[in-house]
C-alpha cells in the first residue's frame, strides 16, 4: 500500500476510534448519556458510588480528545482532594486506552499534545480562589463534591 494511502487509512481508523468514545463509561447508560448530553449546564444528583466521578472523567477526556485548543477545569474542595479523586483515575484511563495524554504534575494539568487541549485540576476552598479563574474561556467546568463547599463559594461559581 502506498504511504499516503496508508496514512489516510490510519487517520480514518483513529477518527472512528475517537468517534466511538472508548473513554465514555460503558457500565452505566446514565453516565454515557451524561457525557454525550449536548446541554450547556448539567447537574448530577445521586448518592455514593453513583458514577459521578467516572462520568466527569469521561466528559473531560471527551473534550481533550474532541475539542482542539480547548481548556476545561475540574474543581474539588482542595487541590489535594482533586488529585485524590481524579488524577490517578485519569492516568489509569490514559494507560489502558493508550490515549497519548501528557500529565504535568506541577501544574496538575492533563494535555493532549496532538490537538493542544488542556484540562486543569484545582482546589477551591474559598470564594477568592474561585475569582482567580474568572475571565478565561472554559469549554467545561466541573465542581465535584459540592456538598463540602461553603454556600458563598458555590454562589461565586454560579455568579
Amino acid at each position: 500500500m502506498r504511504d499516503d494511502l496508508r496514512e489516510h487509512v490510519e487517520v480514518l481508523a483513529e477518527y472512528e476510534r475517537r468517534r466511538a468514545r472508548p473513554w465514555a463509561p460503558e457500565s452505566f447508560p446514565i453516565q454515557r448519556a451524561f457525557v454525550e448530553d449536548p446541554h450547556r449546564f448539567k447537574v448530577l444528583l445521586c448518592g455514593r458510588r453513583g458514577g459521578k466521578t467516572q462520568g466527569a472523567l469521561a466528559s473531560h477526556v471527551d473534550f481533550l480528545m474532541r475539542r482542539p485548543q480547548s481548556t476545561s477545569m475540574y474543581f474539588a474542595l482542595t487541590i489535594r482532594s482533586a488529585k485524590q479523586i481524579m488524577w490517578e483515575e485519569a492516568k489509569r484511563l490514559n494507560a489502558r486506552l493508550k490515549l497519548g495524554l501528557e500529565f504535568a504534575e506541577v501544574e496538575v494539568c492533563v494535555r493532549n499534545p496532538r490537538n493542544g487541549a488542556r484540562w486543569y485540576l484545582r482546589g477551591a476552598d474559598a470564594a477568592d480562589v474561585v475569582d482567580r479563574f474568572r475571565g478565561d474561556h472554559y469549554v467545561q467546568v466541573t465542581v465535584d463534591e459540592t456538598g463540602f463547599f461553603r454556600p458563598e463559594v458555590l454562589r461565586t461559581f454560579v455568579d
